[in-house]
């Protein structure tokens, strides 16, 4: 398109946009061009080889191996490339890294400084049911909330990085254990 009564900013100028079309969304890519400096030829050949490129980058993101992240999907844990590599190889099924709270940074620390010493912000519970219990159920709800809330699937990775990011995987198997005490003896179960 050649605008004749327009001030250009640039010689060539791209707008492109999606349309909602009868076959889902559609780019339309309106170009514009200083008609003294450049043939339409001119554009038209550079506006087929940008939609070439175009669909050769939409190709390419189809195939199963494509992917992965970059520091800008990441903006916020402020990564490098190389950084990410590292972050990904170690936990491939990633799906967001962020930057540490103020608090995790400080149990991170505390954590790191000395590892043989007594973990004091892990909290154990031990719940009394009464009646049956429904074993499935209870592992049911325990992945559903390793689904449903990400957090819950944080890893912290400091190793080879700058500053400690922590790490959220796209999902997680929740860890479970089941041991029947019910045939051990009193002071047996009490025990363990």
């Amino acid at each position: 398109m050649c605008i004749r009564d327009r001030l250009l900013t640039h010689t060539v100028e791209l707008n492109a946009l999606t349309e909602d079309g009868a076959r889902g969304p559609e780019l339309v890519a309106t170009w514009t061009f200083a008609e003294r400096l450049l043939d339409e030829e001119r554009v038209r050949e550079l506006a087929e080889g940008w939609f070439r490129a175009l669909r050769a980058l939409a190709a390419h993101a189809e195939r199963p191996d494509a992917g992965g992240l970059t520091p800008s999907d990441v903006p916020l844990a402020a990564l490098t490339q190389p950084e990410l590599d590292g972050v990904l190889a170690a936990y491939p099924d990633t799906a967001d890294v962020l930057p540490l709270a103020p608090l995790q940074s400080g149990l991170l620390f505390h954590g790191l400084f000395d590892e043989q010493a007594r973990d004091v912000y892990t909290v154990q519970m031990v719940l009394d049911f009464d009646g049956a219990l429904d074993a499935p159920a209870m592992r049911a709800a325990g992945q559903a909330l390793l689904d449903r809330h990400a957090n819950l699937r944080a890893a912290f990775r400091h190793e080879g990085l700058a500053h400690p990011v922590q790490v959220i995987p796209a999902g997680v198997e929740l860890p479970w254990r089941e041991a029947d005490l019910t045939e051990m003896g009193e002071a047996e179960r009490a025990a363990e």
